[in-house]
């Protein structure tokens, strides 16, 4: 019942109808809990800073994308069970 009025205090729309909702994107709600979890996630987990400074080196030219067909798998790629 706490997860549930957790839930309903940070989510609110996720505790309405289904037909009472409108249609489109989900809006974010500005909650200390999402904050820290959006901030955990893009920095701790993800390291948004790192794929920014990727994704800009791509479009200066500095980082160059090559894709190569090998005959085995990528060890980047592989999951930890085939390892």
């Amino acid at each position: 019942m706490r997860a549930d009025d957790l839930l309903a205090a940070v989510f609110p729309e996720q505790q309405a109808c289904p037909e009472n909702l409108a249609a489109g994107d989900i809006s974010i709600p500005n909650h200390p809990l999402i904050r820290e979890v959006m901030k955990d996630v893009l920095t701790e987990a993800m390291d948004i800073e790192g794929l920014e400074r990727v994704l800009h080196g791509i479009t200066a030219g500095t980082i160059k994308c090559l894709a190569v067909d090998t005959p085995v798998a990528s060890q980047f790629f592989a999951r930890d069970s085939e390892r």
